[in-house]
């Protein structure tokens, strides 16, 4: 098995929701400034909500090696 020294780590839960929090915060600050575009930042909030769930619990890492001959 090798493994690359060079490979970030995976990150834990809590990364996860402190970036989702911020991307929250970043969109409702948006949403002050821009309230005819609420609509388009809450859907964001929502995806990015459903793609950091999966990322803390779905993930699963594979490597395939094919060999050409």
């Amino acid at each position: 098995m090798y493994t690359d020294k060079n490979q970030s780590k995976m990150k834990t839960t809590s990364e996860y929701d402190a970036e989702y929090f911020n991307i929250s915060k970043r969109c409702n600050e948006l949403i002050a400034i821009h309230p005819d575009k609420a609509e388009l930042y809450n859907n964001y909030i929502h995806r990015q909500k459903t793609d950091y769930d999966r990322l803390k619990a779905n993930v699963t890492c594979s490597t395939m090696v094919v060999k050409y001959n």
